[in-house]
C-alpha cells in the first residue's frame, strides 16, 4: 500500500525534474505536514485509503472508555449525578438498583413506577399522594390518595382514596373509597365504597357499598348494599341489600333483601325477602318472603310466605303459606296453607289447609282441611275435613268428616261422618257410630238385669260403670 510519505517523495521528485528544483528529503508525515512548499504546512485533499497506526507518537484510533451505569449516575456532567430523561426502549438485564434506592426514590416516567425503601407504586396515578410506609399500589390510580401504612391495592382504581392501614384491595375498583383499617376486598368492585374496619368482601360486587365493620361477604353480590356491622353473607347475592347487624345469610340469594337484625337464613333463597329481626330460616326457600320477628322455619319451603311473628314451622312445607301469629306447625305439610293465629299442627299434613285460630291438630292429616276455630283433633284422620268450630275429635278417624260445631267425638270412628252439632259421641265398639241428632251417644253400654225397667240407665257407683237394665 502506498503511504503518504512515499507519495510525497515521488511527487516532489517529479516536480524537481520538471522545474529543476532539488528533491527534498522527507523522513515522515510530520515533516511533510510542517514543512511543505509554503513552509507553513501542506494541505492534503482528495486522499483515500490512508493507513495510519500512530500519529505524533499516539496510537490511532484513540481507545474509547465506556463508563458503567453507576459511574454515569454517580458522577455526571455536573459532578453530582446525571439526570436521565426522555429515554425510551431501554432493555436492562440484571439491573442492580441497590445504590439507586439507597439515595432516594427510583422513578421511571415519574408517574409509572415508584420504588423506595418502604413503598411500591406501579401504574399511572398509583400511590401519588400521601402513600403510607410499607404500602403497595399496583394499577392505574391504585392507592392514589392517602393509602394507609402496610396497605395493599392491586388493580385499576383499587384502594384509590383513603385506604385504611393494613387493608387489602385486589380487583378493579376494589376498596375504591374509604376502605377501613384491616379490611379485605377481593374482586371487581368488592368493598368499593365505605367498607368498614376489619370487614371481608370476596367476590364481584361483594360488600360493594357501605359494608359494616367486622362483617363478612363472600360470593358475587353478597352483602352488596348496606351490610350492617357483624353481618355474614355467604353465597351469590346473599344479604344483597340491607342486611341487619349480626345477621347471617348462607346460600344463594339467602337473606337477600332487608334481612333483620340477628336473623339467620341458611339455604338457597332462605329468608330472601323481608326477614324480620331474630327470625331463623333453614332450608331451601324457608322463610322466603316476609318472615315474622322471632319466628323459626326449618325445612324446604317451611314458613315460605308470610310467616307470622314468633311462629314455628318445622318440616318440608310446614307453615308454608300465611302462618298465623304464634302458631306452631311441625311435620311435613303441617299448617301448610293459612294456619290461624295461636294454632298448633303436629304431624304430617296436620292442619294442612285453613286451620282456624286457636285450634289444635295432632296426628297424621288431623284437622287436615278447614279445621274450625278453637277445634281440637287428635289422632290419625281426626277432624280431617270440615271440622266445625269448638269441636273435639279424639281417636283415629274421630269426627273425620263434617263434624258439627261444638260436637264431641271420642274413640275410633266416633262421629266419623257428619256428626250432628252439639252431640256427644263416645265410641269403643270398633265400628262407626254417627249421631244424627243432638244428644249423648255411647257405644257400647253393658246391659244388666237390674229389675228397674227395660232400657233404663243405671250408674253403678261401686264400679263406676254406666249400665242399662234388661229387666
Amino acid at each position: 500500500m502506498l503511504n503518504l510519505s512515499s507519495l510525497n517523495q515521488r511527487v516532489n521528485a517529479l516536480s524537481s525534474r520538471i522545474n529543476g528544483i532539488p528533491v527534498p528529503v522527507v523522513d515522515n508525515l510530520t515533516a511533510v505536514l510542517t514543512s511543505g512548499d509554503d513552509a507553513g504546512g501542506l494541505n492534503i485533499t482528495n486522499l483515500n485509503n490512508l493507513d495510519t497506526t500512530n500519529i505524533n507518537g499516539v496510537a490511532y484510533p484513540i481507545p474509547v472508555v465506556v463508563p458503567t451505569l453507576d459511574q454515569v449516575l454517580a458522577s455526571g456532567n455536573d459532578g453530582s449525578g446525571l439526570d436521565i430523561t426522555n429515554v425510551t426502549n431501554i432493555t436492562c438485564n440484571n439491573l442492580d438498583t441497590t445504590n439507586i434506592i439507597g439515595v432516594g426514590t427510583f422513578t421511571i416516567n415519574a408517574d409509572t413506577i415508584k420504588v423506595d425503601s418502604s413503598i411500591v407504586a406501579v401504574g399511572g396515578g398509583a400511590g401519588i399522594t400521601a402513600q403510607g410506609v410499607n404500602a403497595v399500589a399496583v394499577g392505574l390510580n391504585a392507592g392514589n390518595l392517602n393509602q394507609g401504612a402496610s396497605a395493599v391495592a392491586i388493580g385499576d382504581s383499587a384502594g384509590t382514596n383513603n385506604q385504611g392501614n393494613y387493608s387489602c384491595a385486589i380487583g378493579v375498583s376494589a376498596g375504591n373509597a374509604s376502605q377501613g383499617t384491616n379490611s379485605v376486598a377481593v374482586g371487581n368492585l368488592a368493598g368499593n365504597a365505605t367498607q368498614g374496619g376489619s370487614s371481608v368482601a370476596v367476590g364481584v360486587n361483594a360488600g360493594k357499598t357501605t359494608q359494616g365493620a367486622s362483617s363478612v361477604a363472600i360470593g358475587n353480590g353478597s352483602g352488596q348494599t348496606t351490610q350492617a356491622t357483624q353481618g355474614v353473607a355467604v353465597g351469590l347475592n346473599a344479604g344483597y341489600d340491607t342486611q341487619g347487624a349480626g345477621s347471617v345469610a348462607v346460600g344463594a340469594n339467602s337473606g337477600k333483601t332487608t334481612q333483620g337484625t340477628n336473623a339467620v337464613a341458611v339455604g338457597n333463597v332462605a329468608g330472601q325477602t323481608t326477614q324480620a329481626t331474630q327470625a331463623v330460616a333453614i332450608g331451601y326457600l324457608a322463610g322466603n318472603d316476609t318472615q315474622g320477628a322471632g319466628s323459626v322455619a326449618i325445612g324446604v319451603n317451611a314458613g315460605r310466605t308470610t310467616q307470622g311473628a314468633v311462629c314455628v314451622a318445622i318440616g318440608n312445607q310446614a307453615g308454608n303459606n300465611i302462618q298465623g301469629y304464634s302458631s306452631v306447625a311441625i311435620g311435613n305439610g303441617a299448617g301448610n296453607a293459612t294456619q290461624g293465629d295461636n294454632s298448633v299442627a303436629v304431624g304430617r299434613s296436620a292442619g294442612n289447609a285453613t286451620q282456624g285460630a286457636n285450634s289444635v291438630a295432632i296426628g297424621y292429616v288431623a284437622g287436615n282441611i278447614t279445621q274450625g276455630i278453637q277445634a281440637v283433633a287428635v289422632g290419625v284422620n281426626a277432624g280431617k275435613t270440615n271440622q266445625g268450630d269448638s269441636c273435639v275429635a279424639i281417636g283415629n278417624s274421630a269426627g273425620n268428616s263434617g263434624q258439627g260445631a261444638n260436637a264431641v267425638a271420642i274413640g275410633s270412628y266416633a262421629g266419623a261422618t257428619n256428626q250432628t252439632a252439639g252431640s256427644i259421641c263416645l265410641n269403643a265398639s270398633g265400628s262407626t257410630l254417627n249421631p244424627n241428632q243432638a244428644g249423648c251417644f255411647i257405644k257400647p253400654l253393658r246391659g244388666v238385669a237390674l229389675g228397674i225397667g227395660v232400657g233404663r240407665v243405671y250408674y253403678n257407683s261401686a264400679t263406676y260403670e254406666l249400665q242399662y237394665s234388661t229387666t
